[in-house]
């Protein structure tokens, strides 16, 4: 088999000039992290085993993987080698080699996850969380009327934000996608006067961005306390999806552009769940005349 590469192991420090695709900007953090992590683990893949980066190779790792991961996971994984090899030092700048590589993937196919009816809160549970909240009432209020992301929240600019009739909010999200929520008057009033952020809306008392961690802390207690279940701030922005899909009508394609998603159809595989049952023998009425009959006549 044709090695790709012409060492024998992954170069990480690609990892750092990495960028989006068609774009500048650099790689989030996490998805750095991530990159390196997967990219560690096959390299200890090839010394344990004595090969070199090629079509066996890579197979035979993502095969071992499989069943450690959930299809999701697993997939993100395929996807972060991938981008990993195709930087390496000869492919990133070789047209050929890089065609190569998208063939090896092309071989190893993608999972197809299980599908999960997503968890939400209803529109009378939030209120609830909202308006039992103290402390995180305003940050919950806020996630759930943007269906924005936690790290989205806290990185909300004051100058990213237009105040008319109703306030118009400019999030960058996945992949540097910008996207642009409202919020009330109301609403935006008390969080300033909460919070009175000098850069970001959210601040804390010395005016440093609003940390992840406490308040997937803070946001998960008050769900034990006033729910009495377990919640975490990504459920609020599913919260969000169902509520304008199920409770306000709106079209796949209205929510899907207002919660970001790059394609109608993943809000649609991920929130509609609907199957046909027994009821659709009440939609084909027929009368004695031969002719169907209008059930909404």
């Amino acid at each position: 088999m044709t090695n790709i590469t012409r060492s024998k192991l992954l170069d990480l420090t690609v990892i750092d000039h990495i960028k989006y695709e068609n774009s500048r900007n650099g790689l989030a953090k996490q998805t750095r992290r991530n990159l390196r992590n997967i990219a560690s683990q096959f390299n200890r893949y090839l010394k344990a085993n004595g090969q070199r980066v090629d079509a066996d190779s890579i197979s035979e790792f993502l095969a071992q993987l499989q069943p450690q991961q959930a299809p999701p996971t697993w997939n993100l994984s395929r996807q972060n080698l991938k981008k990993v090899i195709k930087n390496q030092p000869g492919i990133s700048n070789n047209y050929l080699k890089r065609v190569i590589v998208e063939e090896v993937f092309s071989d190893i196919k993608s999972l197809r996850p299980d599908k999960k009816v997503v968890d939400y809160l209803t529109y009378p549970q939030v209120l609830e969380l909202i308006l039992g909240s103290e402390t995180t009432s305003l940050i919950i209020e806020f996630l759930f009327k943007t269906g924005c992301r936690i790290s989205e929240l806290i990185n909300v600019r004051n100058m990213d934000i237009n105040v008319d009739e109703q306030v118009r909010i400019k999030l960058m999200g996945k992949g540097s996608k910008q996207r642009t929520v409202f919020i009330d008057q109301k609403l935006y009033t008390r969080i300033r006067g909460q919070f009175q952020g000098l850069h970001y809306l959210f601040e804390n008392s010395r005016h440093h961005k609003l940390d992840r961690s406490n308040l997937y802390r803070e946001i998960t207690n008050a769900g034990e306390r006033i729910l009495g279940r377990k919640i975490h701030p990504h459920l609020l922005r599913h919260s969000t999806a169902n509520y304008l899909l199920k409770d306000c009508s709106m079209s796949p394609k209205f929510v899907a552009l207002y919660m970001g998603h790059s394609d109608p159809a993943i809000t649609q595989s991920m929130y509609i769940h609907d199957k046909p049952g027994t009821e659709v023998v009440d939609l084909f009425k027929v009368d004695r005349g031969g002719r169907v009959r209008n059930r909404n006549r």
